[in-house]
């Protein structure tokens, strides 16, 4: 009777042991994994279009996947972005220039206001 008693308990431990290294070890895995699936670039890239049927525009079947981890088609949203502000900017510099080269007329008031009486003083 002693003994089915130490048995029954060293059974019921050696579950709740092993039970809690099974818990601590399947942690451990989801961290990693985790942890690799964060360095998936897709989201900053220019290419995705954040739809689930049409996730990448390049590479659909790896897009938001392990594999898309080392994409070589990857450009980011903020090169694209610093890019069109360059356009943008350059765009307006080159129009400035052809507003004051003599492309667009003058704007100057000055040569309008011919009529205009002295002032008194």
């Amino acid at each position: 009777m002693l003994l089915s008693k130490l048995f029954f308990g060293l059974c019921a431990w050696a579950i709740l042991i092993s039970g809690f290294c099974s818990i601590l070890i399947s942690m451990k895995k989801g961290i990693k994994h985790v942890k690799k699936l964060h360095q998936v670039p897709c989201s900053g890239c220019a290419y995705f279009t954040n739809d689930y049927r049409l996730k990448c525009t390049v590479n659909p079947i790896m897009a938001c996947t392990e594999d898309a981890i080392g994409c070589p088609d990857f450009e980011s949203n903020q090169m694209v972005t610093d890019t069109l502000r360059g356009l943008t900017i350059s765009h307006t510099l080159s129009m400035h220039q052809n507003q004051t080269s003599g492309f667009f007329p003058s704007r100057d008031n000055s040569k309008n206001c011919v009529n205009k009486k002295p002032q008194r003083r």
